[in-house]
């Protein structure tokens, strides 16, 4: 459990998530040891009087390519249309990624489905996990 003090913190946006499933070994982290990097892990929730937060799901789009935009111009090509099925397998690893860390914490966080869950998270000091599809994929 956090140990929070009222008002406790509610983060409106994180993206914890990609930290945690990322392939990247400099960017991948543990979200139960402190790290350097990003923002949120156990042990500084336990310190900062986090409630709890959003955690965003996304699927990236590939890396830009072509020459960078010019100078004072605003028109920049949107990327195509991600595909559907690496889109939807990219964000149910991400959830399952949540799922691991809200097992794993043995009741320090809760993936909050409801309001009255996450008012329950509120009153017991459980951290709440609320999810979000970021953008309009997948």
């Amino acid at each position: 459990m956090a140990d929070v003090t009222y008002p406790a913190v509610f983060d409106g946006h994180n993206d914890t998530v990609l930290d945690l499933m990322s392939s990247d070994p400099e960017r991948r982290r543990s979200f139960f040891e402190e790290s350097p990097r990003g923002h949120i892990d156990l042990p500084r929730i336990r310190q900062g009087g986090f409630g709890g937060g959003i955690f965003a799901i996304y699927t990236p789009s590939p890396k830009r390519t072509g020459p960078p935009p010019k100078r004072n111009e605003y028109a920049v090509k949107l990327p195509d249309p991600l595909k559907y099925g690496p889109s939807l397998e990219h964000a149910t690893r991400a959830f399952a990624t949540l799922l691991d860390v809200e097992r794993e914490a043995a009741g320090a966080v809760k993936v909050v489905r409801t309001a009255d869950e996450l008012r329950t998270c509120f009153e017991d000091g459980t951290v709440a996990m609320v999810l979000h599809l970021e953008g309009a994929e997948p």
